[in-house]
Parts: structure tokens; sequence; C-alpha cells
């Protein structure tokens, strides 16, 4: 298909098989590029649709508002840089309300393919906030609102600062999509958090739950051992199958990633020894069935709980670091880039003398 003359405008196909349409006005060339024909004649339409609604004649009442605006302005100013001040200064669609901003970046985190748990999460905290100020224009929401909204919420440390970035995003979006000037979420200040250790397992403990693992519920094992030796995210571990873990690595491909980036994660002897005894099939999932009520029952058979948030991993980073003393060659195998984020929330202080029994845990050699 060749360049084409479509109501006023042109249509020219590209190399990568998209569209692009155009329109010439006010000594402007304009463009947009479509994925097909029919989505380029429409926009040209609603183009030709705009322009006619700009050259329409004058009515009585726009002739007086025209003579109202000119004595208000001073002498010099002329009605066009009045309506480019105020395009300047008032974005957006005073009308638009936050409950249809909401659903637009919903509708555009889908389109990006967020996962299906982060997008659920997303969408009860966002409809949260719609019951509140859904009715609201979307322009004239204050900060002073928002921080009303995450107090009324009883928000506090962590929590709030991960409404407040859900929140800034909303509104960022806003803003990107021309329906307000300024983010509001910036007006309101994070939470400091007070720097803790990471909650991890003792030596001991871990020995006790593999051994409870290994005596009542075998299947737990793989994912109990992958957590505790590769510190493979819990959230990655729920989607690894066996046929990512080979003898020596462990494959955590892009769709298994929290960050959507592929990475291999080093297969420790200890570890090699547990996956060899109890390997299950390439196609089936490493975490088995109804694994979080089992995984309690093995955690009170252990004498676990309360358990540490996060356990498996940190502990992996804690005795990983204390076994090697390699803070990149740890921050590599947790999946960072960098080793900041390992001694701000993942390293809790470990000997060597019990990293070295931590990574000398193996199978019961009479199980």
């Amino acid at each position: 298909m060749k360049t084409s003359r479509y109501n006023g405008g042109y249509i020219r196909p590209t190399r990568h098989g998209s569209f692009i349409a155009e329109v010439n006005y006010a000594y402007k060339r304009h463009k947009k590029t479509c994925k097909n024909v029919d989505d380029a004649r429409a926009w040209i339409d609603g183009v030709q649709i705009e322009l006619a609604k700009r050259t329409r004649p004058l009515d009585p009442w726009d002739l007086r508002d025209a003579r109202i605006a000119r004595d208000i302005l001073p002498e010099g100013v002329t009605l066009a840089d009045a309506a480019r001040f105020y395009q300047a200064h008032h974005r957006g669609d005073p009308g638009l309300t936050i409950e249809t901003v909401i659903q637009r970046h919903l509708d555009e985190k889908h389109k990006r393919r967020l996962r299906e748990k982060t997008l659920t999460i997303l969408t009860q905290r966002l409809r949260l906030l719609q019951t509140a100020l859904g009715a609201r224009p979307v322009a004239a929401v204050t900060p002073d609102e928002l921080r009303a909204w995450l107090d009324a919420r009883g928000l506090y440390g962590r929590t709030r600062n991960h409404y407040r970035a859900m929140l800034h995003d909303l509104f960022r979006f806003a803003v990107l999509s021309g329906y307000r000037e300024t983010n509001p979420v910036a007006a309101i200040a994070t939470v400091h958090i007070d720097d803790t250790q990471p909650g991890i397992l003792t030596v001991d403990q871990t020995k006790a739950l593999l051994r409870a693992a290994e005596t009542r519920d075998p299947d737990c094992i793989p994912y109990l051992a992958i957590g505790l030796f590769a510190g493979i995210r819990p959230a990655e571990l729920d989607r690894l199958t066996w046929r990512e873990c080979g003898p020596t690595e462990i494959h955590v491909t892009g769709a298994i990633a929290k960050t959507r980036r592929h990475r291999y994660v080093t297969i420790a002897p200890n570890l090699a020894a547990w996956l060899n005894r109890y390997r299950g099939f390439d196609e089936t999932a490493v975490r088995p069935v109804n694994f979080r009520a089992r995984f309690r029952q093995l955690r009170a058979d252990a004498d676990a709980d309360p358990w540490p948030h996060d356990a498996l991993r940190h502990s992996f980073a804690s005795y990983h670091l204390a076994h090697h003393r390699d803070a990149a060659l740890t921050a590599h195998e947790l999946g960072h880039r960098n080793p900041d984020l390992l001694y701000r929330h993942y390293r809790a202080l470990v000997t060597p003398a019990a990293a070295a029994r931590y990574w000398s845990l193996t199978p019961d050699p009479e199980g």
C-alpha cells in the first residue's frame, strides 16, 4: 500500500507494518502512528471534527464573552495570549473524576502485563481510594485530602510508604496523561524507618525444620532447601518448576523473576544433595499443593514460631555473606545489582563458625 489521501489527510504505511496518519493545519504537520488503516482513518476523522469546531462562526454569546475578556485584559494582551496562559496553567478536564482515572490507570497496568497478584493488590488498594474520593475531580485533589485518607486508614511505617508510592504512581499517571498539572503526593513526606536487623533462623532451627520435613512431609523439602540455600524470593519460588533446576544452577527466568530479568543462582553442594534426593518431574512445580498449611504445621513441629518475615531468604543472605565474605557475590546470588540493598535489609550478624554449620546441613544419611 502506498501513501493515500483520506478526508484531507494522508495515510502512509511503514516498514514495521504500522501506519502513519498525517494532517496539516495551522502551518504545522501533525502525525500519529496507528496499528492499522482503520485506526489511522479514525484519527484523521477526529482531527477534522475538532478543526471544524474551532473554525465555526462566532455566535452572539461568543462575541459577548470576547468583548468582556477584551475589557478585562491589560492593553497589549490578546485573547489568544489569555487562552495560551490558561492552557499552560489549567491542564486537565475539571470534570474528570478519580474513579475514571483509577480505571484508566488500571487499564494501563493491564496493558503492561503486570503479574496477576500485583494487579490484584493494586486494584484492591485503589478501590479503597475510589470509595472515599472517587467522585472528586482529579484536578482538584489536594495533598491534605490524600494525607487525611492515609491517616484515616491507620497506616504506619513501611505500609504507609507503600500506599504513598501507590498514590504517587496514580497521580503521576494523571499528570502524564494531562489530567492535572502537578502531583499532589510530592507534598506528602515518606515515613523514616529505623534500620533493624532482619530476622533469621538459627542453625539449630534450620536443622529442626528440615528434619521435621524429612520425617513428616518430604514434598516440602525442595521448596525449603531452595529458599534456605539459594535465597530465591518466595514469589519466584512459587513459580519455579523442576525444569529450571539444573545440576549446578537454577535458572530464574524472566517469567519467574520479580524484576523480569533472568539470572542464574548457584546450587551449593549441600543444596545439590537435598535436590538430588527429593527431585521431582520437570513439568511439576517445586512448591507442593496446599503448601501454606503444610508449612505452618512443619514450623510448629520444629518449634520455629514466631516465624521471622522472609526468613528463608534472609537466612540465606546472612549465612552466605558470613561464609564467603564477598558482598558482591552474595548480592549477585540474591539478584541485586549492588551490595547496598544487602547491607540495608538482608544482612544479620552471623559468625563464620555458624555459617560453616549452616552450609554443612545435608539430608539425614539414614533417611
